[in-house]
């Protein structure tokens, strides 16, 4: 009985011991999800930026400039 007893001991000492690992490795794949998130995030404004910026570009060359135009010419 007393050996049974020291069995079940050691077997839920293991479990214990490797729900422990589950848990680390858990929190592991957590954390690197959240700076994959995180990256992405930075990506996404990125291209914000960069979209915003070709808009900007775009719009400013559809402006004539007055200082080049021919006498003469209307807006």
């Amino acid at each position: 009985m007393e050996r049974s007893l020291s069995l079940v001991d050691s077997t839920l000492g293991l479990v214990d011991s490797t729900l422990g690992l589950v848990e680390r490795s858990l929190s592991l794949v957590e954390g690197t999800l959240g700076l994959v998130n995180s990256t992405l995030g930075l990506v996404n404004s990125t291209m914000g930026l960069v979209d915003s910026t070709l808009v900007l570009a775009d719009s400013t060359m559809d402006f004539p400039c007055p200082t080049r135009m021919p006498i003469g010419v209307k807006f």
